[in-house]
């Protein structure tokens, strides 16, 4: 038998892994679970459950004409009710953890893909005062080759194991055994209810873990709650802050806003829990947050086609511990309340939540009052 020479072997061999990897890269394009190419293909099942890859391909892709956005205080929103209540048909994209630059560039994204009738958007206060364009580095490599219109680095998803063995193999089982195609449902995408603890308990043990130790060491707060010894002086915001916050809103707020007059942006200031106004109250920090808040409020009712709507002066929320699974996350009957109210309010300037020229100064003198206090 006459054995083959190295150089045979050689050839064979990159003419194998050249096949091999084109039928990855092949199946990877084809049925495509993070979009980047197309929407769904009928008769496969995808699974919805990475923001950051899958996002962007549905703002490109999906036929929607409203969008639902933000951080992880957005993910348990559903869309099946926005829909119902704005008669709209809409995607829910949200960025855990994202900054304000990276939501708003997924918003004029979208704005600039599909004619979108409505955004809904949380305006998270604690990002307030950010650099315009701040991006979170501490969550992992962005994935730019998804963002990109860059062809070559396409091979990152293309010859991606963990895309191949998560998603491309499950779904292909899936094929094979007759499962349904579709999708992982809006309401359900982000939403993280399942096994979510609430009530006081978790709650001031978010505020005994977290990165005050001041606070504990002092006494000032125990399983209990805040203890105050008298007043606790506030912080003023100083005039670079100032500065800082109203670019960052004139970039990441009203950008999209002025460019799409066309489209209604419902944009809201959360409810943050009572217990954790306390935590920036004990900082000498609530102060700030307010004024923050307020000084944002300003330039944003400056836009016609944004309406703006705050919650933390809702006591019938904050003050319930068994809202909350830390101090700033609410469960999901708070974000229905959330859009029921949007909803309700819309034309109704002297409502509850809706922030206008006309009540704005007195709300926040209001919120003041409510919080910036040792009670």
């Amino acid at each position: 038998m006459k054995t083959m020479k190295p150089s045979v072997w050689i050839k064979i061999f990159i003419i194998v892994l050249c096949v091999v990897l084109a039928a990855c890269m092949g199946t990877v394009a084809l049925l495509d679970p993070f979009f980047h190419y197309h929407r769904p293909l009928d008769g496969f099942f995808y699974v919805l459950d990475n923001e950051r890859s899958q996002n962007d391909g549905i703002i490109r892709h999906f036929d929607y004409d409203a969008l639902i956005t933000g951080t992880s205080l957005t993910q348990n929103f559903r869309t099946s009710e926005a829909d119902r209540l704005f008669g709209v048909r809409s995607v829910k994209v949200c960025f855990a953890g994202a900054t304000f630059a990276e939501i708003e560039k997924n918003i004029e994204k979208a704005l600039d893909t599909r004619e979108v009738k409505l955004v809904i958007r949380c305006l998270d206060d604690n990002y307030l005062i950010r650099e315009a364009d701040e991006l979170r580095e501490d969550m992992g490599d962005y994935p730019d080759w998804l963002y990109n219109d860059d062809p070559l680095d396409d091979v990152k998803y293309l010859l991606s194991g963990d895309v191949l063995a998560r998603y491309c193999g499950p779904m292909l089982v899936g094929r094979l055994s007759r499962r349904p195609g579709g999708i992982t449902s809006f309401d359900q995408y982000s939403n993280w209810m399942d096994g979510a603890v609430f009530g006081h308990e978790p709650v001031m043990w978010n505020v005994l873990s977290s990165e005050t130790p001041e606070h504990v060491d002092t006494g000032l707060v125990d399983m209990e709650g805040y203890h105050f010894a008298g007043p606790v002086p506030q912080r003023k915001l100083t005039a670079e802050e100032l500065e800082t916050e109203r670019i960052n809103i004139e970039k990441n707020v009203l950008a999209a806003a002025k460019l799409h007059p066309e489209t209604q942006f419902y944009y809201y200031f959360p409810p943050l829990s009572r217990i954790g106004w306390q935590a920036l109250y004990a900082a000498g920090e609530a102060g700030a947050r307010i004024e923050a808040q307020q000084a944002a409020a300003e330039i944003i009712l400056e836009q016609g086609n944004i309406k703006l709507y705050s919650f933390a002066a809702d006591t019938a929320v904050a003050d319930d511990p068994d809202n909350y699974k830390d101090t700033g996350h609410y469960g999901e009957w708070i974000n229905t309340y959330i859009l029921e109210c949007m909803a309700s309010e819309t034309e109704e300037p002297s409502g509850t939540h809706r922030l206008t020229g006309e009540n704005a100064g007195a709300y926040f003198s209001g919120l003041k009052e409510l919080y910036l206090t040792a009670d």
